[in-house]
């Protein structure tokens, strides 16, 4: 598993690893490649524990209003001509120096 971590020199103290995701662990180790290696360590142990997953969550308004009826008129026989109809409305309003 490839986790994004962040490492930092420690003023007198060495280096800081710092990892967020999946989980977050803050070691110090007094090389850059102690740190790493502490750090890897510790998020191995928590994981032994743990199960990763990934979770899809709809949020509320995530459908589009218009997908229900989406393609409707598709077969329609009468299709060409609704398409028509909308285009003539749509200039007309176009064509409206009043329209907003």
């Amino acid at each position: 598993m490839d986790i994004s971590v962040v490492v930092e020199k420690v003023a007198d103290h060495g280096y800081q690893a710092t990892s967020y995701v999946p989980t977050h662990v803050v070691v110090q180790g007094r090389t850059r490649q102690e740190a790493l290696d502490r750090l890897s360590d510790e998020i191995r142990d928590r994981l032994s524990s743990m199960e990763v997953v990934t979770l899809s969550v709809p949020l509320l308004g995530d459908v589009h209003p218009w997908k229900a009826i989406a393609g409707f008129w598709c077969n329609s026989p009468d299709r060409s001509e609704i398409e028509r109809n909308l285009q003539e409305y749509r200039q007309q309003v176009d064509a409206d120096p009043n329209r907003l």
